[in-house]
């Protein structure tokens, strides 16, 4: 502007170079260059050069690019990782993009906003050697999967002996893996088809880097992968996390914005097959053909733990599966008994004479809290302790019962029917104690699931005073506990479940599912859980669908039918969900990976080829999920755990040595449990925590 505040006009046709020739300008002229303003370029006049023809100027247009706006993962190699990425942020990346979770900060997400849904993949099986540079086992051989899958072979024998061994193979495996591997092998590994072996290759072009990702838990246990996968923390208000400060002990359970009743059919909280494996009970023959076992190998492995008929176990009249269910006509509307006969079990145990536990008193209540019986049981061997303090039990109590085992059963097989479904809380012992198996459980341990998720669960006690704002288990010194307390306590948690529904006492108030956390950021958003077995139940309650599967196949079909949607929107509607997970479990079971397997020492170890040939399939099946999937899809692999065999093994080896050491002398020990094992437990924890995960945007 000048003096006079008015703006200078430049003189139309002439620009600002030549009004005012900058310093790039005089520089240009310096080093014989054409000036900027004379330079052709798309968004200015270019003259044509001369010829006789035409002298005119001739305008080029900018060309319009089509501005793509696809989302895409990125990761910069100048900011590597210092240690591997937790479940929890693999979850965040799902929310994040689906949700209302904030911005990872391990990985970047351009365009997050244009992602429409979310498909994720539990995959137990694969593990991050397999990605990382094969690593030879001798000199004379050379690196490759099958000398990953041979030392996979050796570190668990048939015999399931030679644990010393197992862990020398393990440790001198590793340590050679970290001398050999140099910094760019990981955190995270890029998948370049030439550095893994020939099953994994097709990985390589469906994602770009394999994650290292690390499971929760502490030094001695692994936390579930499912449950932390499925359930994300409630974000909390400044207000609430005050509030929970000032609080101690269980804090009462209270209905919040995130929740709402919804009441449910007591049948839908039946365990399944799996929960029941997982969990230590001994299956009744009815449930063999739904848990697709070998009938002479389960009915082998009962004869080896002493649970049979002539070691005195019983299974109630149930002859198939199917018998329990009850046509609809019969089931009163509302009814969320489902006309089902209710028992209630808890039972009161002493120990014997050579360490075992055995049955001191059975009480049993109905659906109304009326007491069915109520038993006090002489053992057939000599008591050596009457564990008082829990039992309530004493030699003055006791001393006059004639009443067996034997007779408890005989009256039990009588009051139990197909159409029963027993309660009780940690339900395996009592049922142990009774030697009894029955195919319809619900257990509360499990129903209440602890905060910190598996192998962990809260005790009646603990669930009584948070759900219930009921003190029990009170006694002192001799009174020991209540075994008609506990059942009612019992009783009520599950009646209060069924009028609030599944969500109700997930936990602390303080995670959700992640579909209902997906709902309410975008409204009517649908999600589908796929899993072996019967995935309707426990986990499978939290999604809007859930589709059942007899193998991989079928799991791989359902994931793509939920990602599209049932053209006619017979189940799944038409352009399928926002967020699908599912479990694949082929390669778990090629491995001996799942719990009833590892734990099985006469279990045999696949060869080289069987698991070689498992993970092809398995590839070729994500092949397959990757290609079938809608574009702007996040697609989700993850492994859970790694090898948890080693772990699993140790596990059971201190429980039996804790059993043993109440009643037996050292020398009498068939375990024993010393520093040496401690340490090589919190090693195979350490290793079980090394998951991967696959991630990219179809």
């Amino acid at each position: 502007m000048g003096k006079s505040g008015k703006k200078r006009k430049r003189p139309y046709g002439q620009d600002s170079a030549s009004a005012n020739p900058g310093m790039g300008a005089a520089l240009a002229q310096l080093r014989g260059e054409q000036p900027q303003s004379q330079r052709p370029n798309s968004t200015s006049p270019v003259a044509k050069e001369d010829s006789p023809e035409s002298g005119e100027w001739q305008t080029i247009q900018r060309k319009k690019h089509k501005k793509t706006k696809h989302p895409e993962l990125r990761y910069s190699e100048l900011h590597r990782l210092q240690s591997a990425v937790k479940l929890a942020d693999l979850q965040s990346l799902i929310l994040y993009c689906i949700a209302d979770a904030p911005s990872p900060q391990w990985v970047s997400v351009r365009h997050h906003g244009k992602i429409n849904r979310a498909v994720i993949v539990f995959v137990p099986g694969l593990e991050k050697a397999l990605f990382e540079r094969s690593v030879p086992l001798q000199d004379d051989e050379p690196g490759s999967h099958d000398a990953l899958v041979k030392l996979d072979v050796e570190k668990f024998p048939a015999s399931g002996e030679r644990h010393g061994i197992v862990s020398k193979l393990a440790q001198s495996n590793q340590s050679l893996q970290e001398k050999l591997r140099s910094p760019d092998d990981y955190l995270p590994l890029p998948l370049k088809s030439e550095d893994l072996p020939d099953p994994l290759k097709p990985l390589a072009g469906l994602f770009p880097h394999v994650w290292p990702v690390k499971m929760p838990g502490d030094d001695r246990k692994v936390h579930s992968p499912l449950h932390h996968m499925l359930q994300s923390p409630i974000p909390k208000s400044y207000e609430e996390k005050l509030r929970d400060k000032q609080i101690k002990g269980p804090k009462p359970a209270h209905e919040s914005r995130h929740w709402t009743n919804e009441r449910t059919s007591i049948v839908k909280y039946l365990l399944g097959n799996e929960d029941l494996l997982e969990n230590e009970y001994v299956l009744h023959p009815a449930c063999y053909e739904s848990a697709r076992l070998d009938v002479e190998k389960e009915a082998e492995r009962r004869r080896s733990e002493n649970q049979t008929e002539a070691a005195g176990w019983k299974n109630t009249n149930v002859t198939n599966y199917d018998d329990g269910n009850v046509p609809d006509k019969n089931i009163q509307k509302g009814s969320v008994t489902a006309s089902r006969h209710i028992l209630v079990v808890d039972c009161e145990m002493c120990t014997v004479q050579g360490g075992e536990s055995a049955l001191t008193r059975v009480s049993i209540i109905d659906w109304d809290g009326k007491t069915v019986m109520d038993e006090l049981v002489q053992p057939d061997k000599p008591i050596i302790d009457y564990l008082t303090p829990y039992s309530g039990m004493t030699a003055a109590l006791l001393d006059s019962v004639s009443t067996t085992l034997s007779d408890i059963q005989t009256r039990l097989l009588a009051l139990v029917t197909p159409h029963t479904i027993l309660l009780g809380h940690s339900l395996n012992s009592d049922l142990i104690a009774l030697k009894l198996t029955h195919p319809f459980i619900i257990d509360t341990s499990l129903l209440y699931p602890h905060p910190r998720g598996p192998p962990m669960k809260s005790s009646l006690k603990w669930l009584s005073q948070k759900y219930l704002s009921r003190s029990i288990q009170n006694g002192h010194g001799t009174t020991g506990h209540n075994s008609i307390e506990d059942a009612h306590a019992c009783l009520d948690l599950v009646k209060l479940k069924c009028e609030r529904g599944p969500s109700w006492g997930t936990s602390e108030a303080t995670v959700e599912p992640i579909f209902k956390r997906m709902k309410r950021s975008h409204e009517g958003a649908k999600g589908c859980i796929i899993d072996h077995g019967a995935p309707e139940k426990g986990f499978g309650s939290m999604a809007d669908f859930a589709i059942p599967c007899t193998d991989d196949d079928d799991v791989v079909a359902a994931i793509i039918r939920a990602a599209n949607g049932d053209k006619a929107g017979e189940y799944i509607p038409a352009g399928g969900v926002a967020l699908t997970w599912a479990r694949m479990r082929d390669l778990e079971n090629a491995r001996k990976w799942r719990n009833d397997m590892f734990h099985d020492p006469a279990a045999p170890n696949p060869s080289p080829a069987q698991l070689s040939q498992a993970l092809t399939k398995t590839v070729s099946q994500i092949q397959r999920i990757h290609a079938s999937l809608p574009k702007q899809t996040l697609l989700v692999i993850y492994s859970g755990t790694g090898d948890p065999r080693e772990m699993g093994r140790l596990q059971n080896m201190e429980r039996q040595y804790r059993r043993e050491f109440r009643t037996r002398k050292w020398d009498d020990l068939t375990v024993k449990w010393t520093d040496e094992e401690e340490q090589a437990l919190k090693r195979a924890v350490r290793g079980a925590k090394n998951g991967v995960g696959l991630v990219t945007v179809v």
